[in-house]
């Protein structure tokens, strides 16, 4: 994963990303990849881990909906 980051900057489309706080991902590592990534957003899911979508579907899903506009 720290290989991609060498692609990050030819991202032109919106960027959400999704954390659980007890993600196994760093805070510097999560830094770093909001940092290449063009107006990227962030945002962390309570109670959660690494696999957000399977830990809180529900919540995934929402905030897929809320961020298509953008």
């Amino acid at each position: 994963m720290i290989a991609a980051r060498a692609l990050y900057d030819r991202v032109t489309a919106p960027v959400t990303l999704i954390y659980g706080d007890h993600d196994w991902s760093s805070v510097p590592d999560r830094q770093a990849n909001l940092a290449l990534l063009r107006d990227a957003g962030s945002i962390s899911l309570s109670e959660t881990g690494h696999f957000a979508a399977l830990e809180q579907p529900a919540r995934v899903a929402e905030i897929l909906l809320e961020n298509q506009g953008l």
